[in-house]
């Protein structure tokens, strides 16, 4: 737990060593207990629709590295002319005889990847966010409103987004994981309680 005047952080008292101040969210119980039972009194969670309108920005964030990285890889492959013939309605099976399994198994990879270091990366800097959640004032943070990890970033984003890139079943566990987040005491999709985090809200507009 932090002091809200001058960020020390305070440890089994009700006031701040660094300078007297009291504790938001502390009490008695907790100290007794040797710690917080769960997570600061303080901290306002993230409902789903801003949390969704965050994915919405950061979805378009990650498609134009991905949109570059397709368009370089099909001139270096020569399947720039199957763009050309696309059209509505087609199958997974034609696009992968009109694209060919390494071209479409390069640009998926290439997608994972850079998903990955994207949401690990910014959501363990001292932004705690993305560029979609900085946008719309969230935060990520672990169970007591602190700074995650990078690994634990990635696990989270391996409990979340990579999971819903199954084939198949990713789309269920996908819609799973939304249902949680609107509906969960804390806020929490089910990536959030595998990784042990929350997502919170940090202002208003």
């Amino acid at each position: 737990m932090k002091c809200a005047k001058c960020g020390a952080k305070a440890a089994g008292s009700g006031f701040c060593k660094s300078c007297g101040a009291p504790i938001v969210g502390f009490s008695m119980h907790q100290a007794a207990v040797g710690g917080t039972s769960g997570p600061p009194a303080n901290l306002e969670y993230a409902g789903f629709w801003r949390r969704f309108g965050a994915a919405l920005v950061d979805m378009f964030v990650i498609g134009v590295p991905v949109a570059v990285a397709t368009s370089f890889l099909s001139v270096y492959e020569q399947t720039w002319p199957a763009f050309l013939k696309l059209h509505p309605g087609e199958t997974p099976a034609d696009l992968t005889a009109a694209f060919g399994h390494n071209f479409l198994l390069d640009i998926f990879g290439f997608f994972i990847f850079f998903s990955w270091i994207y949401y690990a990366s910014m959501e363990s800097s001292g932004w705690q966010a993305t560029l979609g959640k900085r946008m719309l004032l969230l935060r990520v943070t672990d169970k007591n409103g602190e700074r995650i990890s990078f690994w634990r970033a990635s696990l989270r984003f391996a409990g979340g987004r990579l999971l819903a890139n199954l084939p198949v079943w990713g789309g269920i566990y996908f819609i799973a994981d939304c249902i949680c987040a609107g509906f969960t005491q804390l806020k929490q999709a089910a990536h959030d309680m595998m990784a042990g985090c929350l997502v919170i809200r940090s202002g208003e507009f």
